[in-house]
């Protein structure tokens, strides 16, 4: 059954007064001009906190209700921390050995890490260490082709492309866009991000500027103001 994601009237430490909804099918862009509100707001879309003011609801119950397992199974949230372990490549993106050589390397094509592989001799058997020669960037490409494997209902990611270059932003967004969000898909996806690539394909952007909501739109059009200009093209 989809589920919609909303946030009403959150408050509490650097929020003043959030408001966000992500309806089934969305892809919905946040933007937002503090880090710590950032991590506020996925600490409370984690289910790790609770607002001091307002709610946030999964179907319309409060998220810290719900049953751990229930709610895993509906949501998932990817921080901008990126966690890999000792393993292969083809492990930190399918920890759970769920899906076959094929999906794992579609799965690395959507976030363009598939060079991890085909440049290599040992392809998806390619070792990874927590302290390796991976760059910034491979880490956090890989990291999202695990989120992504999961196939959640909702999925919330934060900065998911901050340490890549532009062109394979470009990429990534048009292939996250097309993996999630084909006709009919009933998936959400919330998105924490600047980068414009991915805010000009969201269906929807929330602007949260001092702790507060203070516009929502298409990208396009909130270029119009100031404050989200200064905040997205830097």
């Amino acid at each position: 059954m989809p589920y919609v994601l909303e946030l009403t009237e959150v408050g509490g430490g650097r929020l003043r007064h959030v408001d966000l909804r992500a309806e089934p099918g969305e892809l919905v862009g946040v933007v937002v001009d503090d880090p710590a509100a950032s991590d506020a707001l996925v600490d409370l879309l984690a289910a790790e906190a609770e607002p001091e003011s307002g709610a946030v609801l999964l179907g319309g119950t409060p998220l810290t209700a719900l049953d751990v397992d229930a709610r895993r199974e509906v949501l998932l949230t990817a921080r901008h921390q990126v966690d890999l372990f000792d393993g292969t490549v083809a492990s930190n993106v399918d920890p759970h050995e769920a899906l076959d050589d094929a999906a794992v390397r579609s799965l690395l094509e959507t976030v363009a890490a598939d060079d991890l592989v085909a440049t290599h001799p040992a392809g998806l058997a390619r070792p990874v260490r927590v302290d390796g020669a991976l760059s910034g960037g491979q880490r956090q490409r890989l990291a999202l082709a695990r989120a992504l494997a999961a196939d959640a209902p909702i999925l919330v990611l934060q900065d998911p492309t901050s340490a890549v270059d532009a062109v394979t932003e470009q990429e990534i967004a048009a292939r996250l866009f097309a993996r999630r969000h084909h006709d009919g898909s009933p998936r959400a996806t919330v998105v924490f991000t600047s980068s414009p690539a991915l805010l000009a394909g969201a269906d929807r952007v929330v602007v949260v500027i001092d702790g507060r909501t203070v516009a929502s739109g298409r990208h396009a059009d909130l270029l119009d103001r100031p404050d989200y200009r200064e905040l997205v093209l830097r």
